[in-house]
């Protein structure tokens, strides 16, 4: 599929974004109220923002795999190290809650929740279409189970209890979101469990944001059907370890029909 329209919004968006950063920082530091400094700087803050986030598009749409290159993965340890403890805490929770002998992550980058259910004695799988420049970030007990895979392209697993993808939906290229779904109805035999950047939320590659309904629908397609209990469950799970809001708002859980 092309791209070429994609791309040229986001450079356009990022030229109106350069002209509005631009008036803000001049209206800074002119001599005004202090509350109307004070929006002014919110209104920086959220451009800056949405102007990192359009500039990513770009790549993204060109060439993931400059994108998500090994200085993405340093950067990401050295200021988000933290989330790796409640990844780890989310592995070792669904092996011991739903007795899972095996986990396959599907994009699982540092694969930290991986590690958390290979500590609890589940068989792992990971991967990831940027494991060379990934593979250096994941732990040394369980860098041997995880290889190179584009989740969009078919990929031919040894069928695992779960199935799980966090963070990936909303970077791959939209026109692959079935085969992405496909991947891992077809690898889990007892759970899949997800999240996916809702609706123009703003973030780094973003390209592929979606509402939850159109996720369960496709995943209704493929006779795995929606658990509101089991999100909720792992969602309450998820506060307790601290995870990200955005990971708690955008997960869900599937089992079979």
């Amino acid at each position: 599929m092309n791209y070429e329209n994609e791309i040229l919004r986001c450079m356009t968006m990022v030229e109106k974004l350069n002209i509005e950063l631009d008036t803000f920082l001049i209206s800074k530091d002119k001599e005004i109220e202090k509350n109307k400094k004070k929006k002014i700087k919110k209104q920086i803050k959220k451009c800056k923002k949405l102007l990192v986030s359009e500039q990513s598009k770009i790549v993204a749409y060109k060439n993931p795999l400059d994108l998500y290159n090994e200085s993405f993965f340093a950067e990401r340890k050295k200021i988000n190290s933290w989330m790796y403890k409640w990844e780890e805490k989310m592995g070792e929770f669904l092996v011991g809650e739903y007795s899972l002998n095996s986990v396959v992550d599907f994009g699982c980058g540092t694969a930290h929740s991986l590690l958390g259910a290979y500590n609890m004695g589940a068989k792992v799988f990971g991967y990831d279409i940027a494991f060379s420049s990934v593979k250096k970030f994941i732990p040394k007990e369980i860098v041997n189970f995880v290889l190179y895979g584009d989740v969009t392209d078919t990929i031919l697993c040894e069928i695992c209890n779960c199935a799980i993808s966090i963070e990936t939906a909303e970077h791959i290229f939209p026109n692959k979101s079935e085969n992405f779904v496909k991947n891992l109805c077809s690898s889990a035999d007892k759970i899949i469990i997800i999240t996916a950047a809702a609706l123009e939320q703003t973030g780094i590659g973003h390209i592929n944001c979606r509402s939850k309904s159109f996720w369960i629908d496709l995943f209704r397609s493929m006779n795995w059907k929606y658990s509101l209990k089991e999100t909720d469950k792992i969602k309450l799970k998820c506060t307790e370890w601290k995870s990200p809001d955005w990971i708690i708002n955008n997960l869900m859980f599937f089992i079979p029909n």
